[in-house]
């Protein structure tokens, strides 16, 4: 009985954590949290890595299919910027309703239409992901270069929020006198 209690407990409290405003903090780190452990066992029961065989496949069979400037910036690309550039666009093509591992295993050669379908959605994201992590960097660049910006900005939204409140009570006062 006791045991069952506890649960009960603890569940009420899950449910009311969930909904608070809280949970949405826990809820963007338990997602980040899931991609990790995700990524990680992807590459522990897969021996060879997705990067690897997306590069592969661009830079070798698929290379006819993909523009110059695509191919140069991929292979320029560290290992890690490469992963977090598969993994994107594997959430990309998720998102779409296709597989990129039927790509890159060549099962899409005998439809060129489906292939070519593939190929564009990867030129048309490579360059939104390339201009979205370029405006991430000089934001954390512009940052790190300049924090007092930050709080300046913190500091004034509080000045505009004490002189609003500051008027309010004015004009509650007015309000409240009585008239003569």
């Amino acid at each position: 009985m006791y045991l069952f209690s506890l649960v009960l407990l603890f569940a009420l409290l899950g449910y009311i954590l969930a909904i608070s405003r809280f949970g949405k903090t826990i809820d963007a780190a338990t997602e980040r949290l899931i991609n990790l452990f995700d990524m990680r066992r992807r590459s522990f029961f897969k021996r060879r890595s997705q990067t690897s065989d997306f590069r592969v496949w661009a830079l070798g069979v698929g290379a006819p299919l993909l523009p110059d400037d695509f191919k140069s910036w991929l292979a320029r690309l560290s290992a890690e910027e490469a992963q977090d550039f598969n993994w994107s666009l594997i959430e990309y093509t998720k998102s779409l309703g296709l597989q990129l591992d039927q790509l890159l295993d060549g099962s899409l050669d005998r439809d060129p239409r489906m292939r070519q379908v593939y190929v564009e959605a990867i030129v048309v994201y490579s360059p939104a992901y390339r201009k979205a992590r370029q405006a991430l960097k000089k934001a954390a660049e512009d940052a790190e270069k300049n924090p007092t910006m930050e709080a300046d900005a913190e500091k004034q939204a509080a000045e505009k929020a004490s002189s609003r409140r500051k008027q309010d009570s004015a004009t509650d006062a007015t309000e409240t006198a009585p008239a003569s």
